[in-house]
């Protein structure tokens, strides 16, 4: 346990130096308390009680408000990002014991005025879980059966000027931890929360440094993006667990709405064998037919992009003429990175939306992509 602290810490620092190098106008020091509400993913076996209940937690960080060298931050006007070490104790110890992630994040400007702003939020980043599942001592933890873990948070922020050095911060987000389905039980944690913290700016307080965001694109012609994607995953009960990779190709035509925003239609061709598992429990992966691992998709794509980085976010709905389609609406999101103006790479995650409405985990995307665009 002393050392996961121990290694957290250590990357921690190294970025927050590097941070500090330059531009020492514009770095804090935040930190924030939090209190939220975890919604578990079962019940107690035995009795069946419920596992919710609140949950509190602290985080540390470095901020960063950009100095407006490049075309994305300009467009942004001059936005805020950082990295922060965040630790949570969930409301039953003894299952669920604690997780420490560190997530890196950005605020995206949504209302500004002169002693502050109203900003967009999301985090994404690695978790370790101190709690993991245990058939002989931890049965009824079903959240989550490895140590690290994925871990996502987005919400929305008032940033509020209090004197020269410090920010007042308040926060309304939600939170997530999975292990993006590579072994079984993959529950995942999702914590709806408030914080409300400080950041000290070791200078002086940045505010006079914003700009205004510059949202306006010269060339907004509809242009068709494809991706092929390889994932992993673990699906089934202790009794029968299935182990099987699964490939994507996914395509799109997006419209620019703006310098900061696309808007499309997709269409998503999988290889996996999960849909047809579901259906009949008692298959083995090696009985499933190969058509029976194909499977359409039809969606509404967003984008939102600052400089190389893209975050995605799409709704799609799977139909099928041959067969019976189970938890047939699903999620994607994740990170994008441009390595130039056409070539992508990125990290998604794809969830179903089950009958109970709550989020599944399926698994998750590692992608490289193409936009073909004049």
């Amino acid at each position: 346990m002393k050392k996961i602290f121990i290694l957290f810490f250590y990357i921690f620092f190294a970025i927050s130096s590097a941070f500090c190098q330059k531009q020492e106008t514009k770095i804090g020091i935040n930190g924030s308390l939090m209190k939220g509400y975890s919604f578990a993913p079962n019940k107690v076996e035995k009795t069946g009680l419920s596992l919710n209940g609140t949950v509190t937690g602290f985080d540390l960080g470095i901020t960063k408000q950009v100095n407006g060298k490049k075309q994305w931050q300009i467009d942004l006007g001059n936005p805020r990002f950082g990295l922060n070490i965040q630790t949570i104790l969930m409301n039953k110890p003894d299952t669920f014991g604690f997780n420490v992630s560190l997530l890196p994040w950005v605020q995206i400007p949504l209302i500004k005025y002169n002693n502050g702003e109203i900003v967009g939020k999301i985090g994404l980043g690695l978790a370790y879980a101190s709690e993991a599942f245990n058939r002989k001592k931890n049965f009824d933890n079903r959240a989550v059966s490895s140590p690290i873990n994925f871990a996502l948070e987005f919400g929305l922020v008032l940033n509020q000027k209090l004197t020269y050095n410090f920010d007042f911060n308040a926060e309304l987000g939600y939170y997530h931890l999975s292990n993006g389905s590579f072994r079984i039980p993959n529950g995942g944690f999702n914590i709806y929360f408030i914080k409300t913290g400080l950041t000290y700016f070791i200078n002086r307080n940045p505010y006079a440094n914003r700009i205004k965001i510059n949202k306006k694109i010269d060339d907004k012609k509809i242009y068709y993006s494809a991706f092929t994607a390889f994932g992993y995953r673990e699906f089934g009960t202790f009794a029968l667990i299935h182990q099987f990779p699964v490939f994507t190709f996914h395509q799109a035509l997006y419209k620019p709405i703006n310098k900061l925003y696309n808007l499309g239609i997709g269409f998503d061709l999988f290889y996996d064998a999960t849909n047809a598992l579901r259906v009949n429990k008692n298959l083995m992966v090696s009985d499933v037919p190969e058509a029976d691992k194909i499977l359409l998709a039809v969606g509404i794509c967003n984008e939102f992009t600052f400089g190389k980085l893209a975050l995605p976010f799409e709704i799609y709905n799977y139909f099928s003429f041959v067969k019976k389609i189970e938890n047939k609406n699903y999620l994607r999101f994740g990170l994008t990175y441009y390595a130039n103006k056409k070539m992508f790479f990125g990290c998604y995650f794809k969830g179903s939306i089950a009958n109970s409405k709550s989020l599944e985990s399926d698994f998750m995307e590692i992608v490289i992509g193409y936009k073909f665009k004049k």
